[in-house]
């Protein structure tokens, strides 16, 4: 029962998200596939000396090392920044020849020279790397009970080295800022803005990932067929994103511990075993992810980029001028539930030598957040100049791209006995419900996949061995994950 439920949640994460093909823009977190999570290379040519073991300790082992890397894609860059089909943004000052054709206001960015312009764009890439051990012991030969008759223990700790830059670069810079900052890239990368921040040189970070520890049975492996199914836990090993800069790395599964189940098949399509051997298999794994608390940055509801405007406190001077990331960046309830991955394709044995020919899928829905921290309704996106009372002003219809006229109210007085109405200045506040929640959630994701290995495999009386190589390219359905090409190397034994 459990099998056709893991199925039956696949079919409707793929109906579900498949329906919804637009590119995500300004968002400010994306969940990119961590490297432990590629049943390809785990099953691998391990398979053959796993699930069958040939001595009396009934034990495996395996080590193998994987290297990971996106491809550049000028959509993947669109996720990141504020407008659809926009890669190369024109930053202005109010007083630029340009100030038309401008998609940001230098002056949010804390630019202080109205004649400044210049240009610049984004290209994320990531780059991941790890080394796996993984030990494998049949419980039948630990404790003597039928209940334990083909059961298995799996412990799996993978070291992972990963770096996430967004490589930006400015360009067709006039009038640089006679103080800091004087151009685009010190502007986004300013610790005034203590959130969201865009790092020079990357971001990276190196530990253990998790601790993905596996309970399984072996319910057949005879004559090239395999029936498994096993449930785990993954313990999260690592911090969670730092909400400090934008594409921030991290380890794992972002600090979540997450509940997991699989099955895997195989089927020999063959008569003849002993020289030539075709088989199909299926691999099929979910993993349900327990929420956390994490600092996420938000957008205004339909004001991209608005994070990076700035704001004015209601009653205090009318130079703040107070970055929007400090404010908007909340502590926040992460719910990110599950993620599925599908491997299936076809082996061909020849002897000792396998290879092996598939087609993957990752896929993933999208982030639930809740904001658990008290939001103070008291500040506003920064006016120009002063009110009477020489208080800050607030201009609420101001977008990244511009700002608007100082907030005013209309009010109907009494003037000898004739009513008249007068614009009198106000300060409108941003509330809780103003924030765009999405703007700080990962959005869905799927990705297809296509790996190939080839294996040799060594058999013993009491010990067998494998060695593998293999490589997969990875393609997103959408923009809200990064496209990826991976090879690995490995070797097992089973004694």
């Amino acid at each position: 029962m459990k099998k056709y439920s893991i199925i039956v949640l696949l079919l409707i994460i793929i109906n579900t998200h498949a329906r919804s093909s637009i590119e995500r823009n300004s968002q400010t977190f994306m969940t990119t596939r961590p490297i432990n999570q590629n049943i390809a290379a785990t099953q691998s040519g391990w398979h053959t000396i796993l699930y069958n073991k040939p001595g009396k300790n009934k034990i495996s082992f395996q080590c193998y090392s994987i290297y990971q890397a996106s491809i550049d894609s000028k959509k993947n860059a669109r996720y990141f920044l504020p407008f659809e089909c926009k890669n190369e943004l024109l930053v202005t000052g109010d007083q630029s020849s340009n100030v038309k054709n401008r998609d940001i206001r230098a002056e949010w960015l804390g630019i202080n020279n109205s004649e400044f312009s210049g240009k610049f764009s984004i290209d994320p890439h990531q780059k991941q790397m790890a080394i796996f051990l993984e030990a494998n012991k049949d419980l039948n030969s630990i404790i003597e009970s039928s209940f334990f008759e083909n059961m298995w223990l799996s412990i799996n700790v993978p070291v992972v080295a990963v770096e996430n830059d967004l490589r930006i670069k400015q360009f067709d810079i006039i009038n640089r800022a006679q103080t800091f900052p004087e151009d685009i890239i010190e502007a986004l990368c300013r610790k005034q803005l203590r959130f969201s921040r865009i790092a020079k040189n990357g971001r990276n970070d190196l530990g253990i990932a998790e601790i993905n520890i596996k309970l399984g049975r072996t319910y057949l492996a005879q004559d090239n067929f395999e029936v498994i199914y096993y449930s785990g836990l993954r313990i999260p090993g690592s911090h969670a994103q730092n909400a400090h800069f934008l594409f921030d790395s991290y380890l794992g599964n972002n600090k979540h511990f997450g509940f997991q189940t699989g099955v895997h098949f195989q089927i020999n399509l063959s008569h003849e075993t002993s020289y030539f051997t075709g088989c199909f298999f299926a691999n099929l794994e979910t993993t349900f992810f327990i929420r956390n608390e994490q600092l996420r940055t938000f957008d205004l509801k339909n004001k991209p980029w608005s994070r990076y405007m700035l704001l004015n406190r209601k009653g205090g001077p009318p130079d703040q001028n107070i970055p929007a990331t400090k404010i908007f960046t909340l502590r926040t309830q992460v719910k990110p539930y599950n993620i599925v991955e599908l491997s299936t394709g076809w082996r061909i044995k020849i002897n000792s030598i396998e290879a092996e020919f598939g087609y993957d899928l990752w896929a993933h829905g999208n982030e639930d957040l809740e904001c658990v921290c008290t939001f103070e309704e008291v500040y506003g996106i920064a006016g120009n100049g002063a009110n009477m009372l020489g208080l800050a002003r607030s201009a609420s219809q101001s977008t990244i791209t511009t700002r608007a006229e100082n907030d005013m109210i209309q009010q109907t007085i009494c003037n000898d006995n004739q009513l008249q109405c007068e614009n009198i200045e106000t300060f409108i506040t941003i509330d809780r419900n103003d924030l765009d929640i999405k703007s700080a959630g990962a959005r869905a994701a799927i990705n297809h996949k296509f790996h190939a290995a080839l294996s040799y495999v060594a058999h013993g009386k009491n010990t067998e061995g494998c060695i593998t190589i293999g490589a997969l390219y990875e393609y997103p359905q959408k923009n809200t994950a990064l496209e990826l090409w991976a090879f690995w190397i490995k070797c097992g034994v089973s004694f």
